[in-house]
């Protein structure tokens, strides 16, 4: 994405250290992002019991903003990085750019970035998965096999986003 303001969100999962959450939530309220499109993190909030009951019914942190700068949230994924903790961000298509799903688990050198719906779900080439289709019906396992790897790519070593906790 360019340097165009697009809307996008960031759910956040990972162990958070309790002496970070005071810098945590600065990154939060300087990215201008909220619990709701339209709407900032309330300033009041700044104890772990007060986060926590942000979190979402999978137990994660989503923050949204409709005016992103790219489409992304450089600092705020930069610390979550920094601090080892695992994020999915998804910047909505706009016309002119296609929708990105981006994500980070700890141990990981880069993020791994991928089309996606305005749903955001990934989405992957259908080309392979075609011809991985031919080559089941041709009996070919292991070419198709080969053929769904290919077209999944990274996408199948990235683990599920573990849940947001404040942790000692």
């Amino acid at each position: 994405m360019g340097s165009r303001y697009s809307s996008a969100s960031i759910t956040i999962g990972g162990q958070l250290r309790r002496e970070l959450l005071a810098e945590f939530l600065e990154e939060v309220r300087c990215g201008e992002l909220g619990t709701r499109w339209g709407a900032r993190l309330d300033k009041r909030i700044r104890t772990p019991a007060e986060v926590v009951s942000l979190l979402d019914a999978h137990g994660h942190l989503r923050l949204m903003c409709e005016e992103a700068s790219g489409g992304a949230f450089n600092f705020l994924e930069g610390w979550l990085q920094d601090n080892g903790m695992a994020y999915d961000r998804h910047s909505s298509g706009d016309g002119e750019d296609a929708a990105v799903l981006e994500m980070w688990r700890a141990g990981m050198e880069h993020p791994v970035e991928t089309a996606s719906s305005n749903e955001e779900a990934a989405l992957i080439d259908a080309g392979p998965v075609i011809e991985a289709h031919k080559a089941l019906r041709a009996g070919d396992v292991h070419g198709a096999l080969d053929l769904l790897h290919r077209s999944v790519g990274a996408l199948q070593n990235i683990p599920t986003l573990p849940p947001f906790e404040i942790v000692d």
